[in-house]
């Protein structure tokens, strides 16, 4: 295979990157946006927000590799006190533009009390290095770019002394699981997650972290 190439991601990357997050979200990107609006599509909205200046899941808190000079997979990474700081700017963007209202805002409630689990896996610090999200295209799986990609977060991380990596991975799976057991992470808290046809995980969530201090 072509040597891989690591880069931060720009904007122009932003319609890729958005494809890359819902592979990654494991249908919860479906949950929360599928059908909140007519004409608006989940990869719309991942793309506005991908391209944002100032949301967690702007271009700026990614970093693409590349095999051929195309994007083959991406992460997703960026401290958690930034999550806290970037979490207002998301409804704003929206509703400027897609003109989102009180009704996507009841949508969006009642959907997201399926994950209310989710929100008991609070990272021990706000001075960890948290994971959104790390994917890779099926043509390019099997050779080495996640991998790659997670070890470029776990170098930052010692860089700019966060104590801890941080990030979210479905019971279920239990190959993604092996893999970061093999990086140094353990699972810290485990949370249930009630059933959705939007998602086709059946299990609970998982916090996994990886000290570095």
């Amino acid at each position: 295979m072509s040597e891989i190439a690591y880069r931060p991601a720009t904007i122009e990357d932003a319609p890729i990157l958005a494809k890359l997050s819902i592979i990654a979200s494991g249908g919860t990107f479906d949950l929360l946006l599928k059908g909140m609006k007519r004409g608006v599509s989940v990869e719309q909205v991942m793309t506005t927000l991908c391209e944002s200046e100032n949301t967690e899941y702007s271009y700026h808190n990614f970093l693409v590799a590349e095999v051929d000079g195309k994007v083959a997979g991406a992460v997703n990474a960026l401290s958690v006190q930034a999550r806290y700081d970037l979490a207002p700017n998301i409804n704003p963007l929206l509703q400027a533009k897609f003109n989102f209202g009180i009704v996507q805002l009841i949508k969006f409630y009642f959907r997201a009390r399926h994950l209310k689990g989710m929100n008991e896996l609070k990272v021990p610090s706000r001075n960890s290095l948290h994971v959104n999200d790390i994917a890779v295209f099926p043509e390019y799986s099997g050779k080495g770019i996640g991998k790659g990609l997670m070890l470029q977060v776990l170098e930052r991380a010692k860089a700019e002394n966060f104590e801890y990596v941080s990030l979210y991975v479905w019971a279920d799976n239990i190959h993604a699981i092996e893999f970061y057991k093999h990086l140094g992470f353990t699972i810290e808290k485990t949370a249930s997650v009630r059933p959705h046809v939007y998602l086709p995980h059946i299990s609970s969530h998982l916090m996994l972290t990886n000290m570095q201090k």
